[in-house]
């Protein structure tokens, strides 16, 4: 099970980062949209920590993913 978890977090880090090249974002302004720091965004864009149901639902509106891409559905 524990390599799904890496492929899974693998597959997300790279979804997350071509969403905010795509919209022509860096990493500090979407923190900046979302009202986080960008400390944050990094550590979530790196799977080091978790965000609140809350911040990733404005992160997929913001970024136009679907939540369930990322929840892997």
């Amino acid at each position: 099970m524990p390599a799904q978890k890496i492929t899974d977090d693998e597959r997300n880090k790279r979804l997350i980062k071509a969403a905010i090249a795509e919209q022509g974002l860096t990493q500090e302004k979407l923190a900046k949209r979302m009202g986080v720091s960008q400390a944050a965004i990094s550590k979530w864009t790196k799977c080091i920590e978790q965000m609140t149901i809350r911040d990733f639902r404005r992160m997929c509106a913001i970024l136009r993913i679907e939540p369930s891409e990322l929840l892997g559905r």
